[in-house]
């Protein structure tokens, strides 16, 4: 595994976890790491099937990808909860570890990440017959279904378990990502958006957090924005 950490953790302060959607490696996340090791400890990771980590052996579900992450943190001796910042599919590894990991989870922001529900609404609304920039959204989303992808991961939008009152702070875009895809983009759009709704209910304390400014990489346009989120949480 390829995992790289930075900065002092004070006293009882959890260490930040970044998690890079697919099919970025954790160098992505070099500037935001910079700017967050100021003030906390904080790693990140390449998951296995990405940047310079190993392949996996065979197909991976949603809940051994966060199984490996607990992983990660008991090799790099990281005992306390950790504060989880995940982008994209990277999100949807957080809120599963945070499901499933409670009490190694001080909180989590949600970075743009991808919701369970957009399985369903992308093969919905877009045709299999469907060519060019279409096509190729829906082939991602066909592509987790089946585990065609770098991580194996095999997702059929099964959605995400309560988290309980684990602290969550959920970032989507503010610009139409979406409003490149003939035809569909529209619907596209407004599906991404009732799926950042709908993490809202995963923790009795969450907040949205529109980045008016930004397209799906928001930790890049508005890298402020994010910084904030954990810093707010890491002082609360």
């Amino acid at each position: 595994m390829t995992v790289s950490c930075s900065g002092t953790a004070k006293a009882g302060q959890p260490t930040v976890v970044l998690l890079a959607g697919m099919p970025d490696p954790l160098t992505t996340f070099a500037s935001l790491q910079r700017s967050i090791a100021s003030s906390a400890r904080v790693c990140s990771y390449d998951r296995l099937g990405e940047g310079t980590s190993s392949k996996p052996a065979g197909d991976q579900q949603l809940s051994e990808i966060a199984d490996f992450l607990a992983k990660v943190l008991a090799a790099q001796q990281i005992d306390g909860p950790v504060l989880l910042v995940g982008h994209s599919l990277g999100g949807l590894v957080a809120a599963e570890f945070a499901a499933t990991h409670p009490q190694q989870t001080a909180g989590v922001v949600l970075v743009d990440a991808t919701p369970p529900s957009m399985q369903r609404a992308v093969t919905t609304l877009i045709p299999a017959s469907a060519g060019d920039v279409a096509g190729a959204v829906r082939g991602e989303m066909t592509a987790l279904q089946s585990g065609q992808n770098p991580e194996r991961l095999v997702y059929d939008g099964t959605p995400i378990g309560s988290i309980g009152d684990i602290p969550l702070v959920v970032m989507r875009h503010g610009k139409p990502v979406f409003a490149a895809v003939p035809e569909y983009g529209a619907g596209i759009e407004k599906a991404w958006q009732q799926g950042q709704q709908q993490w809202l209910e995963l923790s009795t304390d969450s907040r949205m957090v529109v980045a008016t400014s930004s397209g799906h990489y928001i930790y890049r346009d508005q890298p402020d924005l994010v910084y904030t989120a954990v810093t707010d949480l890491l002082t609360t």
